[in-house]
């Protein structure tokens, strides 16, 4: 058989279609009761466990409003329930956040932990992907009762997002609520500005620089243009890998303190040349020992001068 692009795009389109129902059940089936959460597991079980539709939750007697893609998840309840220590669950938690595929948060005057999963609608769609193979069981408004819907190729982390600069599916994605384009392929929201070749969490960013004084607003400006620069740069025929760098928060958190000390300096500067200049101690010391030696002379004259 005769390999060609055609039939490489024809294989990808089933690969990326490809769904399983999995039922919540799965997470307390007998056969694994008391067994230890792997980190795939646990991954599974915050996509199962997150509110496929707005709803209302009882926290320690307070009702809480939990979003699409939202869940309580206090480090000791998950903890007991996937069978780590506390310290476990906090890394764990940590290390989804830097790959940009949850957001920690709190509720407004609840003080509970409130975990998002990004990209939720693509782990639970409410409609069936295009070019879904016949047969093949797809997503339907919500997930039945005890189930939820997950798909085998959107869980990528960052480095792989960028070898996928070119991926249809990630350059056609549609655009959520409250998000806006940038240009260049560039997408803005609260907390994230995206892009197909790669993800930038403003959270993590102003993290790294509170010590600068800037505003969020401030961050995500400076951000918003490296994200414009380097997408220019990939539009324009560059390889991402050589464009965009491997640590994006910390090269944009030392790029922001940079400037901020840089622009500091420069006021500094500023102030210092508006201010009239003031004689250096040395001057002023030599200034009033020449004063005194002028008035010992004139003393001395005036005591020669004969008297009438």
């Amino acid at each position: 058989m005769t390999v060609n692009r055609d039939k490489i795009k024809t294989l990808q389109a089933e690969t990326n279609s490809r769904w399983v129902r999995v039922s919540a059940d799965y997470f307390e089936h007998e056969l694994f009761a008391g067994e230890e959460f792997s980190r795939r597991d646990a991954w599974l079980w915050l996509i199962a466990n997150a509110a496929w539709k707005k709803r209302r939750v009882n926290h320690k007697g307070k009702m809480l409003d939990l979003e699409r893609g939202q869940l309580l998840g206090g480090r000791a309840f998950l903890a007991e329930k996937w069978g780590w220590s506390e310290k476990a669950v906090r890394n764990y938690l940590q290390l989804l956040v830097s790959e940009n595929m949850i957001r920690m948060g709190q509720s407004d005057g609840h003080y509970a932990n409130v975990i998002t999963v990004c990209n939720y609608d693509k782990f639970q769609q409410n409609e069936i992907p295009e070019g879904q193979s016949k047969g093949q069981s797809g997503a339907s408004a919500g997930p039945e009762k005890g189930q939820t819907l997950t798909k085998d190729t959107n869980n990528r982390t960052g480095s792989e997002t960028r070898e996928r600069a070119n991926d249809p599916e990630i350059s056609e994605g549609s655009i959520g609520q409250n998000e806006t384009h940038a240009g260049h392929g560039v997408v803005v929201n609260c907390d994230t500005i995206r892009h197909p070749a790669f993800t930038i969490s403003l959270p993590a960013i102003r993290m790294g620089t509170q010590a600068s004084g800037l505003t969020a607003d401030d961050v995500k400006t400076h951000c918003v243009a490296h994200a414009l620069q380097w997408a220019a740069e990939i539009e324009a025929g560059k390889l991402s890998g050589s464009v965009v760098p491997s640590k994006i928060a910390n090269f944009l958190s030392a790029s922001i303190m940079g400037a901020t000390n840089r622009k500091a300096a420069a006021d500094g500067r500023k102030a210092k040349a508006a201010q009239p200049d003031k004689p250096s101690l040395a001057a002023t010391l030599l200034a009033d020992v020449r004063r005194r030696k002028a008035e010992a002379i004139a003393a001395m004259e005036a005591s020669r001068e004969p008297s009438h």
